[in-house]
């Protein structure tokens, strides 16, 4: 509805925007260390790029980073605090998406990292998604509790709250919506059936053949046919004058005419 459509558009502008830069390599764990391994380089790349991070340049540090994690790779020690270091860089230069990836690779390598738990709760939160931000978040108080995130991990639970109380609403009147449509169609099938039912009994158009038999014309027989002249029967045929001519009677009886 239209309140949905402002507070997203709101949250467009508010939160963080996901990049469609790809993320950086996460550099395959060598099986083993080679015999020649340099042990002091990946340490060297970390020193490094923390400095350039500290410095504000954000593009050196994740080269730094990038070149560290290669060489921890290299030596079968790739490590989950220097994903979630690289992450953290990620997130400054605002590449949301690179920095969840990092903390995911991170937290495949250690389910408990603290640190790839607080960035990525960090990185979710700049993206508006409260929920999983407090359960990253909560997971690393709980793991090792830093007071210096107290605050923002109480800003993300209770902006978690809302929007899970947000949610739930939205499902509420999603399922009743849901179940309106259902009852309408239920009431909507039942009329149709009431509809063929009484259509049925009763039965053809008028009720049988038109008019029904009704009789002869006259109500019945009523008195004979026409001018037949027999008793009850309407006075005789046509032009018979109502019986026998005057006359007819010794007609009848004369033995020439008989």
């Amino acid at each position: 509805d239209m309140d949905d459509d402002d507070d997203a558009t709101a949250e467009a502008g508010e939160f963080m925007a996901r990049e469609s830069a790809p993320p950086p390599p996460v550099p395959a764990n060598a099986a083993e260390a080679p015999e020649d391994a340099d042990w002091c380089a990946a340490g060297e790349k970390k020193s490094a790029a923390a400095a350039a991070a500290a410095g504000g340049d954000g593009a050196k540090a994740l080269d730094l980073y990038t070149a560290a994690l290669e060489a921890e790779a290299a030596t079968a020690c790739l490590s989950a605090t220097t994903l979630a270091k690289r992450a953290e860089v990620l997130l400054d230069l605002e590449r949301p998406v690179a920095a969840i990836a990092d903390c995911d690779a991170a937290l495949g390598l250690n389910p408990d990292s603290c640190r790839a738990l607080k960035v990525r709760g960090k990185v979710k939160a700049a993206l508006g998604d409260f929920e999983a931000a407090n359960l990253d978040l909560s997971k690393a108080q709980s793991i090792d509790f830093d007071p210096e995130l107290k605050a923002t991990h109480d800003d993300v639970k209770a902006k978690a709250a809302e929007a899970g109380a947000k949610s739930r609403e939205k499902a509420r009147a999603a399922e009743l919506a849901k179940k309106k449509a259902a009852a309408a169609e239920r009431h909507r099938k039942q009329q149709e059936a009431e509809a063929a039912q009484a259509r049925s009994s009763a039965g053809p158009p008028g009720g049988g053949m038109p008019g029904g038999m009704g009789g002869m014309p006259g109500g019945g027989m009523g008195g004979g046919m026409p001018g037949m002249g027999m008793p009850g029967m309407g006075g005789g045929m046509p032009g018979m004058g109502g019986g026998m001519p005057p006359g007819a009677a010794g007609v009848m009886q004369d033995p020439d005419v008989m």
